[in-house]
C-alpha cells in the first residue's frame, strides 16, 4: 500500500474535526447560538499511526495522533458518559415494559432501575409512502400512587395511570409525532 496514501487519508479527518470546530465555535460566537460540530474520531490516529510504523518512526510517536486529533479527544471525554447512559437502558436494567398499538402506530416503553425510561415508537407504513417510521425518546420516571410520571429529556411530561390491568396515558405536552394521548398500554415482562 501506498505510505502516501495513509498519511494523506489519516490527517483528512482531524483536519475536517479541526476545521469543524473552528467554524463551529466562529458562528456561536456570532449568532449566540448552539453550533455542533463534525467530529470524525478514531480514523484519522489510526491511520497515521499505521504510517508511522510502516516508515519506522518510535513508538513514542504513536501517542501524538491521538492527542492531536479534536474530534478523538472529545469522543474519549464523552465515552464514560455515553456508557453510562447505555447501561442506565440496557435490557440488563429493564424491570418491566409497556406497549400498546394505535392505527399503524406500535408503542414499546421499557422502565428501568434507577428512574429511566426509553420510549421507542413505530410506524407501518405502506410501501412510498411517506413519514417517520421511528422514534425513540429518552427520560426519567417516578410513581405518585397508581401514576408513573415520565419526563423526557426535552421536558414533556406524560403520566400513565394504572386502570386495573391496562395503563392509560396522558400526554398533553408532546408533539404530534411523539403523542401517544389516551393510549391503552399493556405490561410485558
Amino acid at each position: 500500500m501506498n505510505n502516501h496514501f495513509l498519511l494523506v487519508f489519516g490527517l483528512l479527518f482531524p483536519v475536517i474535526s479541526w476545521l469543524s470546530f473552528i467554524a463551529s465555535t466562529l458562528q456561536s460566537i456570532k449568532t449566540k447560538r448552539h453550533s455542533s460540530a463534525i467530529f470524525v474520531p478514531v480514523v484519522g490516529p489510526i491511520m497515521i499511526d499505521w504510517w508511522l510504523v510502516s516508515e519506522g518512526a518510535s513508538y513514542w510517536w504513536l501517542v501524538v495522533p491521538w492527542l492531536a486529533d479534536i474530534g478523538t479527544l472529545f469522543f474519549i471525554s464523552i465515552a464514560p458518559r455515553l456508557a453510562g447512559e447505555l447501561w442506565r437502558t440496557s435490557r440488563f436494567t429493564r424491570l418491566f415494559r409497556l406497549v400498546g398499538a394505535s392505527d399503524n402506530q406500535t408503542v414499546d416503553i421499557s422502565f428501568h432501575k434507577g428512574g429511566y425510561y426509553v420510549l421507542k415508537k413505530n410506524w407501518n407504513r405502506a410501501k412510498g409512502e411517506l413519514g417517520v417510521i421511528a422514534l425513540s425518546e429518552p427520560g426519567t420516571y417516578h410513581v405518585e400512587g397508581n401514576i408513573f410520571v415520565l419526563r423526557s429529556h426535552t421536558g414533556v411530561i406524560r403520566r400513565i395511570q394504572v386502570e386495573g390491568e391496562v395503563y392509560v396515558v396522558q400526554d398533553f405536552d408532546s408533539l404530534d409525532n411523539y403523542n401517544i394521548q389516551n393510549w391503552t398500554l399493556h405490561l410485558q415482562g
